[in-house]
């Protein structure tokens, strides 16, 4: 709620002044008293400002919580690719020594033994690196879905209602 008021002498009052006027003891009624062009004005002029600084805290509050998610998303990401390619390395580590191993036995038992474990392994690399793109993909949805959700707050919506006026 934005709060505009003028002093008797036409100096502007303080958000705390004019919340203080609620505290009051006052009656209504339902006169209405005309205000002077030059006092609209200046009551204009303060409402308007103040309703700019209000945009602009909210929107320095969504970029601070924007970037704040996007680092945790960021983070997270690279948490899971770290453990992925971990993964990824392990496995290409064995299958390194597997074809190794295969190499240096004799006979076609061991080396058949070998190869089908290296098969098994290399079916499991495969599918750690589906795993590591879908993980992508899913880290670039939640960055979509986080950016909509930014250009949703950043469209304020602002009305103007005079509730009152004190004289």
């Amino acid at each position: 709620m934005v709060l505009a008021g003028l002093s008797t002498s036409g100096a502007a009052l303080d958000r705390d002044q004019c919340e203080r006027m609620f505290t009051l003891a006052a009656s209504s009624n339902t006169q209405t008293l005309p205000i002077s062009a030059d006092v609209e004005l200046k009551l204009t002029e303060l409402t308007t400002e103040q309703v700019q600084f209000t945009k602009d805290e909210i929107s320095s509050k969504d970029g601070e919580y924007f970037e704040g998610e996007l680092d945790k998303l960021d983070h997270w990401a690279e948490d899971q690719r770290g453990s992925l390619k971990g993964s990824l390395k392990e496995a290409d580590e064995k299958i390194k020594e597997l074809k190794k191993q295969a190499r240096n036995v004799g006979n076609l038992h061991d080396k058949l033994k070998f190869e089908k474990e290296r098969r098994n392994l290399e079916s499991r690399r495969d599918e750690l690196w589906r795993a590591y793109d879908l993980a992508a993909k899913d880290i670039e949805t939640k960055k979509d879905k986080l950016i909509d959700r930014a250009q949703q707050l950043m469209e304020q919506r602002i009305t103007h209602e005079e509730l009152f006026t004190i004289s």
